[in-house]
């Protein structure tokens, strides 16, 4: 299948099943993902189309856990590893641990 039939299988099935269900309005998408077979089966060709699965979504680090990370920057800086190295080593950006650090005064 190609880009073209799998944008306009998405939209017939979104004005087959969609268009009148409960659950359109719903902030949670979830059910859609998981539950629904129209729901499933568009996040399907969403995925076909270069997205994401639905259901996979990163969990947003708490402040305890940045407040970790950010205490261990600073003993490995002082150990004399780069902040670059650092943010590979916790899987984040260099951007987001220099403003998560700076938040904490630690930079």
């Amino acid at each position: 299948m190609n880009k073209k039939e799998a944008r306009i299988q998405i939209l017939d099935l979104q004005e087959q099943h969609c268009v009148g269900c409960t659950y359109r309005y719903s902030r949670d998408v979830a059910h859609c993902w998981t539950e629904c077979e129209a729901g499933i089966k568009i996040n399907e060709l969403g995925v076909l189309l270069g997205g994401r699965i639905g259901t996979e979504q990163k969990k947003p680090r708490t402040t305890k856990e940045w407040n970790r990370i950010c205490k261990n920057a600073v003993t490995l800086s002082k150990q004399g590893l780069t902040y670059v190295e650092i943010a590979k080593k916790y899987s984040v950006t260099t951007g987001n641990l220099h403003i998560q650090m700076k938040k904490r005064e630690l930079k």
